[in-house]
């Protein structure tokens, strides 16, 4: 054992990865998607897309969307 280290934390650059026990797959799912920058970023530019440019009624979207399915089918 190394004198010099004793009673020493190591420096911050050695902790780069955590190995989680016990977590339920939804819990680990949400927490890797609300801590990915792309995933946020993705959410604050729809945030300020709906901002801008408002939003759409829930079955309006159901009647665009059904109406783009039967455009690519014919």
């Amino acid at each position: 054992m190394n004198p010099d280290k004793i009673g020493k934390r190591p420096s911050d650059s050695f902790f780069k990865a955590a190995i989680p026990h016990h977590i339920p797959k939804d819990d680990l799912a949400d927490y890797l998607i609300e801590n990915d920058p792309a995933f946020k970023s993705r959410i604050e530019e729809a945030y300020a897309e709906y901002a801008t440019s408002g939003g759409i009624i829930g079955h309006e979207l159901i009647k665009r969307l059904e109406r783009k399915r039967e455009k690519e089918k014919s």
